[in-house]
């Protein structure tokens, strides 16, 4: 289990200002100050106590508030942590020479050593409880690592790590009651600040499953129990479709479950009973479909059965077994002939991909206590080349988040926002995904944001596109694209729908190895365009937001078409070689602007 606790304190450890540069002059006060006797003249600068340089993922430079740190640390102390030597503060004297009173002394509080940025945690060690009233909870803290946490606004968070090995729903319930007491003991009022909890649950066959985003008891105790009902029916079902297929299997069973293997199968096709030398297993992890309906299990099953159709004689079709485990489906083929066996390898390996990396370890806590699968990160298969995984969404979440889902409901309600993109990202788990977003640009009206990740995100798992590819780090890189005026608004859809197809290529690889364009401002990719295709003249018409648009639309047709690339490429060539090219296509684009002449200045006479 893991509790995330914001520190009931109102002050900021460090201040969330814009600020560009540490010197920078933005919101100093300058005044001049001339003393009569002397005639000298001071100028004095007030900062006041809003500015500083910290801004999103980089260390905060000052800390600017020496109460909110004392706070800070005194609960830590309370708790019996320490705080890691590399973060204590010191104060900092400046003195300035100045009449009538010869000094001025100003004090700035600064930090010593670094607060490592991705988590922005400040560890603390030698964790133990010296409360009275919580000395039950003494024993599991007492070899865990517990963290002082900076929230992105700048106030402290203190998280609590516990061993996950609780016998009973009702054990990790007192486990958490402890907790609650003891911040409560500590003097620390949680009215305003919902805890953050996480427990992770283990199973018999190895596997975990970890609801997130727990914000009280009574909902701790409601996710507990709708998870245990939700492993039991999983189990009878399980049980059920194993006395169903038990003539499948004239071998004696395998020590591996093969029910409940993981989504990487490849290195275990080789451990499961097969009927003979020949035949081959492939076992697809499908996402649970009882929890929210989806049109993916539909598309699969459709293209398979075209591809059984294409490339698969009948006899072999009736060796071949479905079965029809809710979780996953397992294929055996026999195929006796190298060559048929080489091409379906290779079709079921293109199969494989549509429905690689829904995994359901980590799942999304609703108010109501019914959990939904996260979009979780795709796993590649050892086949293909390896890539750099994105960021776990639970782990390293750009944002801490501990106001729960209905108060996010009512601030945007006073926003005016509809309140089915409400419910859907409150339902997708996008909440913090969105305030993130938000937070990038104050010139994007947020019903586009909402437009995007719900209703656009919705369009195309309608379409039959493996959206449970899409993570939250490719969403937020796509719309920060957005956000910072780097590309048009219709592009989006097309860059989500291309990110499903290919997870693992970033959306640089993705604009230039699909899109076919180099570079990403706006003026250049304008510029680009007609070289993007072949050096073949653009039609008539100048208008080039259209005509980039058009193009992007052709395009989309064909990949959303699940027509090759090349394809696509001829359609353009066609169209464009229609339309011969005019005059003023060979000018150069945009126009050169014309430099104005400076006037001089006639002579004061």
């Amino acid at each position: 289990m893991r509790w995330r606790q914001p520190l009931h304190t109102h002050r900021k450890l460090f201040c969330h200002c814009r600020t560009p540069k540490v010197l920078s002059t933005h919101g100093t006060t300058h005044m001049l100050h001339t003393d009569a006797a002397s005639g000298d003249s001071i100028q004095y600068q007030f900062h006041p106590a809003h500015v500083c340089a910290y801004e999103l993922g980089a260390a905060p430079p000052f800390a600017i508030d020496p109460q909110a740190v004392e706070h800070a640390t005194q609960i830590a102390q309370r708790l019996g942590c320490q705080i890691a030597p590399s973060c204590s503060f010191f104060a900092e004297t400046q003195i300035t020479n100045a009449p009538p009173s010869g000094k001025i002394h100003g004090t700035r509080l600064a930090q010593h050593g670094t607060i490592p940025t991705p988590t922005k945690e400040i560890v603390i060690s030698n964790v133990f409880l010296k409360e009275s009233r919580c000395t039950l909870i003494q024993r599991p803290f007492s070899e865990k690592v517990s963290h002082l946490r900076l929230e992105h606004t700048g106030r402290p968070q203190i998280v609590l790590q516990l061993p996950r090995q609780f016998n009973s729903i009702e054990e990790a319930l007192t486990a958490a009651q402890h907790i609650q007491d003891m911040l409560g003991a500590l003097g620390h009022n949680t009215a305003y600040h919902a805890p953050d909890i996480d427990v992770e649950l283990s199973y018999q066959h190895g596997t975990f499953v970890t609801l997130t985003h727990i914000h009280a008891l009574s909902q701790l105790r409601r996710a507990l129990q709708h998870e245990a009902q939700r492993q039991a029916h999983a189990q009878t079902l399980r049980a059920s479709f194993r006395r169903e297929q038990q003539d499948f299997f004239p071998t004696p069973p395998h020590p591996i479950d093969e029910y409940a293997l993981p989504a990487t199968l490849n290195r275990h096709l080789h451990k499961l009973p097969a009927k003979n030398a020949h035949s081959q297993w492939y076992l697809f992890q499908l996402p649970e479909l009882r929890s929210q309906p989806t049109s993916l299990t539909q598309a699969v099953m459709a293209s398979f059965a075209r591809i059984l159709r294409a490339h698969v004689s009948t006899e072999q079709r009736r060796a071949l077994h479905i079965l029809t485990d809710p979780t996953s489906l397992a294929w055996r083929l026999d195929a006796q002939d190298k060559d048929q066996q080489r091409a379906l390898e290779a079709l079921m390996q293109q199969a494989f991909q549509l429905t690689e990396g829904v995994s359901q370890t980590h799942r999304y806590t609703l108010p109501n206590g019914h959990t939904l699968p996260l979009q979780t990160q795709p796993q590649h298969s050892d086949q293909r080349a390896p890539y750099i995984a994105p960021i776990h969404p639970i782990e390293h979440q750009h944002t801490e988040l501990p106001i729960a889902g209905w108060q996010w409901r009512r601030n945007w309600q006073t926003l005016g926002m509809s309140t089915d993109i409400i419910d859907g990202l409150i339902a997708l788990g996008f909440v913090e995904l969105f305030e993130e977003l938000r937070a990038l640009s104050k010139k994007l009206p947020f019903d586009h944001l909402g437009e995007i990740l719900v209703r656009w995100y919705r369009a195309l798992k309608r379409q039959g596109l493996p959206v449970h590819q899409l993570t939250k780090q490719r969403l937020f890189s796509i719309v920060s694209f957005y956000a910072m005026g780097r590309c048009h608004r219709e592009a989006i859809k097309d860059l989500m729908a291309f990110s499903c197809l290919y997870p693992e290529r970033s959306v640089r690889e993705l604009l230039q190895h699909e899109m076919g364009i180099q570079v990403m401002s706006v003026k250049d990719l304008r510029r680009a365009l007609p070289v993007w295709i072949q050096h073949t003249p653009p039609p008539k018409t100048t208008i080039w937001a259209k005509r980039e648009r058009y193009w992007m639309g052709v395009v989309m047709e064909r990949v959303r078409g699940a027509i090759s690339g090349a394809d696509a490429h001829d359609v353009l060539i066609e169209y464009l070689s229609a339309q011969p090219p005019t005059p003023l296509d060979k000018a150069e684009y945009p126009p050169p602007h014309k430099k104005n002449k400076v006037k001089k200045r006639r002579k004061r006479r």
